[in-house]
Protein backbone atom coordinates (compact mmCIF):
# COMPACT_ATOMS: atom_id res chain seq x y z
CA UNK A 1 0.00 0.00 0.00
CA UNK A 2 1.18 3.52 -0.67
CA UNK A 3 0.58 5.00 2.79
CA UNK A 4 3.19 7.39 4.03
CA UNK A 5 3.34 8.61 7.59
CA UNK A 6 4.91 11.96 8.38
CA UNK A 7 6.18 12.52 11.92
CA UNK A 8 7.23 16.01 12.96
CA UNK A 9 9.66 15.87 15.85
CA UNK A 10 9.91 18.57 18.55
CA UNK A 11 13.20 19.78 17.08
CA UNK A 12 11.39 20.61 13.82
CA UNK A 13 12.64 17.68 11.73
CA UNK A 14 10.15 15.68 9.73
CA UNK A 15 10.41 11.93 9.25
CA UNK A 16 8.51 10.10 6.53
CA UNK A 17 7.79 6.42 7.15
CA UNK A 18 6.37 3.87 4.78
CA UNK A 19 3.03 2.45 5.97
CA UNK A 20 4.26 -1.17 5.81
CA UNK A 21 3.76 -3.40 8.84
CA UNK A 22 7.42 -4.51 8.75
CA UNK A 23 8.96 -2.57 11.62
CA UNK A 24 12.28 -4.41 11.29
CA UNK A 25 12.76 -3.44 7.64
CA UNK A 26 15.98 -1.60 6.95
CA UNK A 27 15.77 2.15 6.63
CA UNK A 28 15.65 3.03 2.96
CA UNK A 29 16.40 6.65 3.57
CA UNK A 30 12.84 7.73 2.85
CA UNK A 31 12.96 10.13 5.76
CA UNK A 32 16.16 11.85 4.64
CA UNK A 33 14.67 13.75 1.68
CA UNK A 34 11.92 15.07 3.92
CA UNK A 35 14.50 16.25 6.43
CA UNK A 36 16.47 17.90 3.64
CA UNK A 37 13.28 19.47 2.35
CA UNK A 38 12.50 20.75 5.86
CA UNK A 39 15.99 22.19 6.16
CA UNK A 40 15.69 23.89 2.75
CA UNK A 41 12.22 25.25 3.44
CA UNK A 42 13.08 26.76 6.83
CA UNK A 43 16.59 28.19 6.63
CA UNK A 44 17.81 29.83 9.81
CA UNK A 45 18.31 33.57 9.35
CA UNK A 46 21.36 33.56 11.60
CA UNK A 47 23.32 30.33 11.19
CA UNK A 48 25.26 30.79 14.44
CA UNK A 49 22.18 31.53 16.57
CA UNK A 50 20.18 28.51 15.39
CA UNK A 51 22.16 25.79 17.22
CA UNK A 52 22.02 27.74 20.48
CA UNK A 53 18.24 28.23 20.38
CA UNK A 54 16.15 25.85 22.45
CA UNK A 55 12.75 24.68 21.26
CA UNK A 56 9.70 26.41 22.69
CA UNK A 57 8.89 24.75 26.06
CA UNK A 58 5.21 24.54 25.12
CA UNK A 59 5.99 22.45 22.03
CA UNK A 60 9.08 20.65 23.33
CA UNK A 61 7.15 17.46 24.13
CA UNK A 62 4.84 17.73 21.15
CA UNK A 63 5.02 15.22 18.29
CA UNK A 64 2.67 15.70 15.35
CA UNK A 65 1.74 12.61 13.34
CA UNK A 66 -0.09 12.97 10.05
CA UNK A 67 -1.09 10.21 7.64
CA UNK A 68 -0.84 10.94 3.93
CA UNK A 69 -1.83 14.46 2.99
CA UNK A 70 -4.12 14.93 5.99
CA UNK A 71 -3.37 17.97 8.08
CA UNK A 72 -2.98 17.43 11.80
CA UNK A 73 -6.01 18.44 13.88
CA UNK A 74 -5.92 21.95 15.32
CA UNK A 75 -4.70 22.43 18.85
CA UNK A 76 -7.67 21.59 21.05
CA UNK A 77 -6.07 22.53 24.34
CA UNK A 78 -7.16 26.16 24.10
CA UNK A 79 -10.21 26.97 26.14
CA UNK A 80 -13.12 28.46 24.26
CA UNK A 81 -13.99 32.09 24.92
CA UNK A 82 -16.56 32.82 27.61
CA UNK A 83 -19.27 33.80 25.14
CA UNK A 84 -18.86 30.50 23.27
CA UNK A 85 -19.17 28.51 26.49
CA UNK A 86 -22.31 30.49 27.41
CA UNK A 87 -23.76 29.88 23.97
CA UNK A 88 -23.07 26.13 24.21
CA UNK A 89 -24.60 25.98 27.69
CA UNK A 90 -27.72 27.81 26.51
CA UNK A 91 -27.99 25.47 23.52
CA UNK A 92 -27.81 22.40 25.78
CA UNK A 93 -30.51 23.87 28.05
CA UNK A 94 -32.78 24.63 25.11
CA UNK A 95 -32.30 21.14 23.69
CA UNK A 96 -33.24 19.70 27.09
CA UNK A 97 -36.41 21.83 27.21
CA UNK A 98 -37.35 20.77 23.69
CA UNK A 99 -37.01 17.10 24.65
CA UNK A 100 -39.16 17.70 27.76
CA UNK A 101 -41.87 19.47 25.76
CA UNK A 102 -41.88 16.76 23.11
CA UNK A 103 -42.25 14.09 25.80
CA UNK A 104 -45.18 15.98 27.37
CA UNK A 105 -46.81 16.45 23.99
CA UNK A 106 -46.56 12.75 23.19
CA UNK A 107 -48.10 11.83 26.55
CA UNK A 108 -50.91 14.39 26.28
CA UNK A 109 -51.71 13.82 22.62
CA UNK A 110 -54.75 11.64 22.07
CA UNK A 111 -54.53 8.61 19.81
CA UNK A 112 -56.27 10.51 17.04
CA UNK A 113 -59.21 12.76 16.31
CA UNK A 114 -62.38 11.60 17.95
CA UNK A 115 -64.75 10.00 15.48
CA UNK A 116 -68.32 11.24 15.68
CA UNK A 117 -69.95 8.52 13.66
CA UNK A 118 -73.30 8.66 11.91
CA UNK A 119 -76.27 10.38 13.51
CA UNK A 120 -78.49 7.84 15.27
CA UNK A 121 -81.82 7.00 13.69
CA UNK A 122 -85.04 5.92 15.35
CA UNK A 123 -85.11 2.76 13.27
CA UNK A 124 -81.72 1.73 14.70
CA UNK A 125 -83.26 1.67 18.21
CA UNK A 126 -86.38 -0.36 17.34
CA UNK A 127 -88.51 2.80 17.50
CA UNK A 128 -87.86 3.13 21.23
CA UNK A 129 -87.85 6.90 21.78
CA UNK A 130 -86.04 6.75 25.15
CA UNK A 131 -83.09 4.80 23.70
CA UNK A 132 -83.11 7.01 20.62
CA UNK A 133 -83.01 10.26 22.65
CA UNK A 134 -80.19 8.92 24.85
CA UNK A 135 -78.19 7.91 21.78
CA UNK A 136 -78.91 11.29 20.13
CA UNK A 137 -77.74 13.18 23.25
CA UNK A 138 -74.55 11.09 23.40
CA UNK A 139 -73.97 11.74 19.68
CA UNK A 140 -74.37 15.51 20.20
CA UNK A 141 -71.90 15.48 23.13
CA UNK A 142 -69.41 13.50 21.05
CA UNK A 143 -69.86 15.89 18.13
CA UNK A 144 -69.27 18.96 20.34
CA UNK A 145 -66.14 17.37 21.87
CA UNK A 146 -64.79 16.50 18.42
CA UNK A 147 -65.44 20.03 17.11
CA UNK A 148 -63.77 21.52 20.20
CA UNK A 149 -60.72 19.25 19.79
CA UNK A 150 -60.52 20.13 16.09
CA UNK A 151 -60.69 23.87 16.79
CA UNK A 152 -58.00 23.55 19.50
CA UNK A 153 -55.78 21.62 17.12
CA UNK A 154 -56.33 24.27 14.44
CA UNK A 155 -55.49 27.04 16.95
CA UNK A 156 -52.28 25.22 17.95
CA UNK A 157 -51.32 24.76 14.30
CA UNK A 158 -51.99 28.45 13.61
CA UNK A 159 -49.88 29.49 16.62
CA UNK A 160 -47.03 27.24 15.49
CA UNK A 161 -47.26 28.65 11.97
CA UNK A 162 -47.15 32.22 13.31
CA UNK A 163 -44.15 31.39 15.53
CA UNK A 164 -42.34 29.76 12.61
CA UNK A 165 -43.07 32.74 10.36
CA UNK A 166 -41.78 35.12 13.05
CA UNK A 167 -38.60 33.06 13.28
CA UNK A 168 -38.17 33.13 9.49
CA UNK A 169 -38.76 36.90 9.45
CA UNK A 170 -36.14 37.48 12.15
CA UNK A 171 -33.72 35.25 10.22
CA UNK A 172 -34.30 37.22 7.02
CA UNK A 173 -33.84 40.50 8.90
CA UNK A 174 -30.58 39.30 10.49
CA UNK A 175 -29.40 38.01 7.10
CA UNK A 176 -30.06 41.40 5.51
CA UNK A 177 -28.25 43.24 8.31
CA UNK A 178 -25.24 40.93 8.12
CA UNK A 179 -24.20 42.11 4.64
CA UNK A 180 -21.83 39.25 3.89
CA UNK A 181 -20.71 38.52 0.35
CA UNK A 182 -21.83 35.20 -1.13
CA UNK A 183 -24.19 34.57 1.79
CA UNK A 184 -26.86 33.21 -0.54
CA UNK A 185 -24.41 30.70 -2.02
CA UNK A 186 -23.33 29.54 1.43
CA UNK A 187 -26.94 29.30 2.58
CA UNK A 188 -27.84 27.24 -0.49
CA UNK A 189 -24.91 24.90 0.15
CA UNK A 190 -26.00 24.37 3.76
CA UNK A 191 -29.61 23.75 2.73
CA UNK A 192 -28.50 21.12 0.21
CA UNK A 193 -26.46 19.24 2.84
Amino acid sequence: MGIKIEVTQPDGTTEVHDGNDDQDAPDTGADEPAEEHQADADPAPDAEAAPNEEPDPATADEVTVSIGDEAPPPDETERAPEWVRDLRRQHRELQKKVREYEAREQQAAPAGPKQVGPKPRLEDHDYDTDKYEAALDAWHRTKVEAEKAASEAQARADAEARAWQAKLDSYDKAKAELKVRDYDDAEFTVQQA
